[in-house]
């Protein structure tokens, strides 16, 4: 299985557009290139600024030239497609919802509804000037990811060149659990435990809702349990 990974791709208002253009390019290239069970995650910022004629437009090219299954994409919103045209009305009080909230999430539920909806790595961005290139750099930047028993591989690609781009490939080795076992048995048993503890308890994220954006205090990405997480990395080296 790979995981093709793609962000910023900044779609306008037309496909004539020379983005919206790119990223037919970079649909065509990963249908050249998966198997069947892969999945393609669009991870934000599909839109220049959440114009519902732009969100129209991504859509719509993603509909018609998807390179997988529906239900093998994934699309998430970034802040240029929840914002809005408008900076003013986008506020960074998080006690509040911005003016333009309730539009931009019935912009990406009423056309995404055709595709899978979405449940870290740093991931180049499709847009070049996101990289602090010119506006003008040839875009196309992503990843693919070949998940395997022993290692992830990111293998950097430019999805509208149809180009390999082995200088910015990335391996991360994973011991398969049975060599850990094997190797450390009481300290597999203490991480086994810890893991448990981590992934089981309850993180409060019912409280989330429009009217109160504010991250609860006991959350999965809060500083404690990432200590927690860090003690168990140490158990295992």
């Amino acid at each position: 299985m790979k995981l093709f990974l793609l962000s910023d791709t900044h779609v306008g208002v037309t496909e004539g557009d020379c983005r919206a253009q790119a990223f037919k390019k970079a649909m065509a290239d990963i249908a050249s290139i998966a198997c069947k069970g892969d999945y393609l995650d669009i991870a934000g910022d599909y839109s220049a600024d959440g114009r519902p004629a732009e969100v129209k437009t991504f859509f719509d090219i993603l509909y018609e030239h998807a390179p997988l299954p529906r239900a093998h994409i994934l699309v998430a919103m970034g802040n240029h497609d929840a914002r809005g045209a408008d900076n003013t009305l986008w506020n960074r009080d998080d006690s509040r919802v911005s003016e333009y909230w309730a539009q931009a999430r019935r912009l990406y539920e009423e056309n995404n509804r055709r595709f899978a909806m979405p449940t870290g790595a740093e991931i180049p961005a499709f847009g070049g000037n996101e990289l602090g290139l010119p506006e003008n750099a040839a875009p196309g930047a992503g990843y693919v990811v070949e998940i395997g028993p022993e290692k992830l591989l990111f293998c950097a690609r430019n999805f509208v060149l149809g180009a390999w781009l082995p200088q910015y490939d990335t391996a991360c080795t994973l011991p398969p659990l049975a060599e850990l076992c094997r190797r450390r048995p009481g300290a597999a048993a203490k991480a086994a435990d810890k893991i448990n503890a981590v992934f089981t308890r309850k993180y409060q994220q019912q409280g989330l809702n429009d009217d109160r954006p504010s991250l609860p205090p006991a959350r999965l990405f809060g500083w404690q349990t990432q200590q927690e997480i860090a003690q168990i990395k140490d158990l295992l080296r």
